[in-house]
């Protein structure tokens, strides 16, 4: 019997299916491609094909690695640019190359804008508090809004009004009865990039007042926990304590126009004590230590 051995090819493998474009419009961003079913062995299993990057031709533009079959690709700036992927099919210890491109557009960051104008503040009353949320005053078109933070820039009229910023409030403390105005100008910082703006505090002079706030006496001041608080008059009267944010910490009354509040429990910082009385209503800083 003859027996006739024929040479048996082992084929490489080749490419079936190429890879489209892979386009980048934002920053940051990660992009994902399966290559499962980009190459095909005439005579080996296709699953036992394995993908790897042989050269990446912008490595500052783009970062690429390989997750079994899946090509992970990462943009490392804004900036426009292109990049091209050289990848290899490997089945049976023979390969075949292909190309993958990236094309990476240049993404510009938009700066915040104002969408709700702070309207003119006007106070009628002496002493009087205000609190400003800044919350939505301004937007980014390309970054979350809760990122954006509000530092105040300028107080044009210290002696007459105090304005402290908490976060995205603002507390402005009228300092006088007499008739007056401020220009507080504001800027909103989002991503590095900010807008400023500006509003107004309108101060309308206030008649008999005076003798009511220089009736009341809150000591001692700066406190580490009691204080007393005393109106000339020996007659009762509503309080609250107040912290930075408007919120009302503490509140009772008291009677023949003395009364000692406990504000050991409060964190050391700055709050406002407001009294009432007869139509009467009077705020008083204190700082707690």
């Amino acid at each position: 019997m003859h027996v006739i051995l024929n040479v048996v090819v082992d084929e490489p493998p080749y490419i079936v299916n190429s890879v489209s474009d892979v386009v980048f419009n934002e920053y940051p961003q990660t992009q994902q491609v399966n290559l499962n079913g980009v190459a095909t062995d005439p005579d080996d299993p296709d699953e036992n094909i394995a993908y790897s990057i042989v050269n990446n031709s912008n490595p500052s533009a783009l970062t690429a690695t390989m997750n079994g079959k899946i090509l992970v690709m990462t943009r490392q700036n804004a900036n426009q640019a292109t990049a091209d992927l050289t990848m290899r099919a490997t089945s049976d210890g023979q390969y075949v190359n292909f190309n993958v491109h990236v094309i990476l557009n240049a993404v510009i960051d938009e700066p915040p804008y104002v969408v709700t104008p702070v309207p003119d503040v006007v106070m009628d009353e002496f002493p009087k508090l205000v609190y400003i949320d800044f919350n939505g005053v301004a937007t980014d078109p390309d970054d979350p809004d809760e990122l954006i933070e509000y530092t105040m820039l300028s107080n044009s009229n210290e002696a007459a009004v105090s304005a402290t910023m908490n976060g995205r409030i603002l507390m402005l403390e009228r300092l006088t009865a007499e008739q007056a105005d401020a220009e507080i100008a504001m800027r909103a910082t989002s991503d590095g990039q900010y807008v400023d703006f500006n509003f107004r505090v309108i101060m309308n002079y206030v008649e008999g007042l005076e003798e009511d706030a220089m009736a009341m006496l809150v000591y001692p001041n700066p406190t580490n926990g009691m204080i007393t608080v005393h109106l000339d008059e020996s007659q009762s009267f509503d309080y609250e304590v107040y912290n930075l944010m408007g919120q009302c910490v503490l509140n009772g009354q008291a009677q023949n126009g003395s009364a000692q509040i406990d504000l050991s429990s409060c964190h050391q910082g700055v709050y406002f004590v407001a009294v009432s009385w007869g139509g009467s209503r009077v705020i008083r800083k204190v700082m707690v230590q």
